[in-house]
């Protein structure tokens, strides 16, 4: 029998463990903080790293500490890191950010995520994206690049990000969120868009010029350059930070995925084209229209599905679309190596665009962020040099060092070839 002392003793052993687990278990639910308050505040702050998670549930900030919270990467692409491999879903996510007490005036800037989330600062709904939902009916998608601006008496931020997609394969995000000073943030955020619709001007702009001279001139080379840059320029209002949602944030998330997906398809398309005539005497016939033919079926498949099945795909495509970089590699090398004087301002151009898609292509796999800034002036750098060379190619730039300092197809397929 237990005696009423053995008693008094049990439920104090049994009143301290559970203090212990309770304490222990309070341990675990404290949310993640990132230590900012040495951080200058001139540059733009990542919050990257380890973020606390409630997966599968949507948490408001008043709940989040009474939530079993885990830790998770942030940002990630939800389907490497979850068992099921799976995107979609719901997850909160909550960090702490310890700041100075000098700072007045802050913004957060908040990339395209898939595909809809609210984004809370000390308890306050500062941002949202789409509609957030706990299934496909109640959810709508939003990809759009935003800032917004607050102020904070408090020395620490407080961050807590509802998070769902349901529309795409994909979850997560591959860019972080930044934090900075309003100025800051603010400039940055000027420069991405201002590059950006540079960019899609820029590429109209020569597209549209092209397609008078191809009237004039009627030469394939000129047409398929022409379809590339309008393409091009259609796309870069309907990627990256897409530009379009900050006019019509209410534009159809569908279609405005599909034409981001459509566009990469025919760039692949014309550029094959391109380089098929501009390098016909050492392309092979099939192998260049072979990306032809796979891209055509890829914009139908991406016509006839919805956003959760085609986007699904785009992994395979890529290894695709790497193939054809790896292939033009190949034609370029041997374009240099067999080449006569002069050949290497078009060569220099053409390289140089194969490694920035290249870029393009393994920041979109999520390998590291993207610097749009890099990128817009980069494609403008590129098409612009691909301009001048091509115009002196067709004769219409001349000068006295013309054969000595520029391609001709002569110089690289003539019949006098050594």
């Amino acid at each position: 029998m237990i005696t009423w002392r053995k008693g008094i003793i049990l439920a104090s052993i049994f009143m301290c463990c559970s203090i212990l687990v309770e304490a222990q278990s309070g341990r675990f639910q404290q949310v993640e903080s990132l230590d900012a308050r040495a951080w200058d505040f001139s540059k733009r702050l990542p919050l990257r790293g380890n973020w606390s998670i409630v997966e599968d549930k949507l948490v408001t900030p008043a709940n989040i500490a009474r939530e079993v919270m885990s830790i998770a990467p942030f940002p990630a692409i939800w389907n490497d890191h979850r068992l099921d491999g799976k995107g979609a879903g719901v997850a909160t996510y909550a960090l702490n950010v310890l700041i100075p007490d000098s700072l007045d005036s802050l913004a957060l800037e908040i990339p395209s995520l898939n595909s809809s989330y609210n984004v809370w600062v000390n308890g306050e709904l500062l941002l949202s994206a789409g509609i957030v939902g706990t299934d496909k009916e109640k959810s709508t998608p939003q990809w759009i690049h935003k800032i917004v601006s607050f102020t904070s008496e408090s020395d620490t931020l407080k961050i807590v990000l509802q998070l769902a997609n349901f529309h795409h394969h994909k979850g997560g995000g591959r860019n972080p969120i930044y934090l900075g000073t309003q100025d800051r943030i603010q400039s940055h955020f000027n420069w991405v868009v201002g590059s950006n619709v540079f960019e899609a001007a820029v590429l109209l702009l020569e597209g549209i010029v092209f397609l008078f001279l191809y009237r004039r001139m009627n030469k394939p080379v000129i047409l398929y350059f022409a379809l590339l840059c309008m393409t091009w320029s259609v796309r870069s209002i309907f990627s990256n930070i897409y530009p379009l949602a900050l006019v019509f944030p209410d534009f159809n998330w569908q279609w405005q995925v599909k034409i981001e997906y459509i566009t990469l398809y025919l760039t692949v398309i014309w550029a094959a084209l391109f380089f098929n005539i501009l390098f016909k005497e050492m392309s092979n016939v099939l192998l260049s229209y072979l990306p032809v033919a796979l891209n055509l079926f890829f914009i139908i498949f991406t016509l006839l599905t919805p956003a959760a099945v085609f986007t699904r795909w785009i992994t395979i495509y890529l290894g695709i679309a790497a193939l054809v970089i790896l292939y033009a590699v190949i034609l370029i090398v041997r374009a240099l190596i067999t080449d006569r004087e002069g050949s290497w301002f078009l060569m220099s151009t053409i390289w140089i665009g194969v490694l920035l898609f290249g870029y393009d292509i393994v920041a979109y796999q999520g390998s590291f962020s993207y610097n749009i800034v890099f990128l817009n002036i980069g494609y403008v750098v590129i098409f612009l040099l691909t301009t001048v060379a091509l115009l002196f190619h067709l004769g219409i730039f001349k000068s006295k060092t013309v054969e000595k300092n520029f391609l001709t197809y002569k110089d690289l397929y003539g019949s006098d070839r050594r």
